[in-house]
C-alpha cells in the first residue's frame, strides 16, 4: 500500500486495474470466505512476491525501497494474470476454490496456497486457474457439555467412499455452506435414524475368535462366575 501511494502517478494503469486491486486489498477483512474478492488477488500477488524476494541478497531484503518496488512489480504481474485468466481482478474465491467430488463441484472457503489460517485447506492451481482442493481439516466437531451432551460435526466429504452412496458427498455441501450437522449420541437417537445395517461375516479362525470373545463377555456378566464350559447352543447361535 505504501509503495503504491508513493509511486501511483508513475505507474502505467490505463484501465485503473492496479487502482482497483489496491482498493480490493485495502478493504479486505483478511478472511478467505467464499464471497471474498481479495483472496485470489492476494494469493496470486503473494506467490509472485515470494519468487522475487527469494532472488534478493540479504542486504537488499533490508532496504524498504527495494521491497516496495518488488511488491509493486508483483502486483502488476498478478493483475495482468488475473485479467488474462479470469477477465477481472476481483474474482470471488468461491468461483475458483472448489471441491470436486464425483460429478459434483462445491465452492468452499479456506486458506489459499502458502497462507496460514484457522480453516486450513490445501489446494493446487489448475491450468484453467481454478484451485482444486486436495486436503485440509479432517474432522470438525463442536460439543456442548450439557446434560445430556449435544454435538455437531462435519466430515468432509461424506461417510462413504462409494460414489453410488448418498453419503459420498452429502457433507461436502455442509462444508460449502460453513455448516455442521447434529450428531446423535444416545442409542435411541441413533436407532431412530438408521437407514441400513450391513453385517460383515466372519469365517475360519476369525469366526472362532469372535465366538470366544462373545462367550467371555457373556461369562463376565454372570454372577456368580460359573466355571462350566461354553454352552453349545449359545456358540451355535453366535
Amino acid at each position: 500500500m505504501r509503495g503504491y501511494n508513493r509511486n501511483w502517478q508513475e505507474l502505467y494503469d490505463p484501465e485503473s486495474q492496479l487502482a482497483l486491486a489496491i482498493s480490493v486489498l485495502r478493504n479486505w477483512d483478511n478472511r478467505a470466505s467464499v464471497d471474498s474478492r481479495a483472496t485470489v488477488l492476494f494469493a496470486t500477488w503473494q506467490t509472485r512476491f515470494n519468487r522475487l524476494y527469494d532472488q534478493l541478497s540479504d542486504m537488499q531484503r533490508q532496504e524498504l525501497n527495494v521491497l516496495e518496488r518488488l511488491a509493486l512489480e508483483a502486483l502488476q504481474g498478478a493483475v495482468a494474470y488475473l485479467a488474462a485468466t479470469y477477465g477481472q481482478v476481483d474474482v470471488e474465491w468461491g468461483d475458483v476454490h472448489q471441491i470436486v467430488r464425483g460429478d459434483s463441484t462445491f465452492s468452499v472457503g479456506g486458506a489459499p496456497p502458502g497462507a496460514q489460517a484457522l480453516h486450513q485447506v490445501w489446494s493446487s492451481v489448475q491450468e484453467d486457474g481454478t484451485y482444486q482442493i486436495e486436503g485440509g481439516s479432517a474432522f470438525t466437531s463442536v460439543v456442548e457439555l450439557s446434560t445430556p451432551p449435544r454435538a455437531w460435526t462435519a466430515l468432509p466429504y461424506g461417510n462413504s467412499e462409494n460414489p453410488a452412496s448418498p453419503h459420498f458427498s452429502d457433507q461436502a455441501d455442509l462444508q460449502s455452506q460453513n455448516r455442521l450437522k447434529r450428531t446423535w449420541m444416545a442409542d435411541e437417537e441413533v436407532l431412530d435414524r438408521v437407514t441400513g445395517i450391513t453385517t460383515v461375516p466372519f469365517d475360519g479362525e476369525a469366526l472362532e475368535l469372535e465366538k470366544l470373545r462373545a462367550w467371555w463377555k457373556y461369562r463376565k456378566g454372570l454372577t456368580p462366575v460359573d466355571s462350566a464350559e461354553p454352552d453349545s447352543t449359545m456358540s451355535d447361535s453366535l
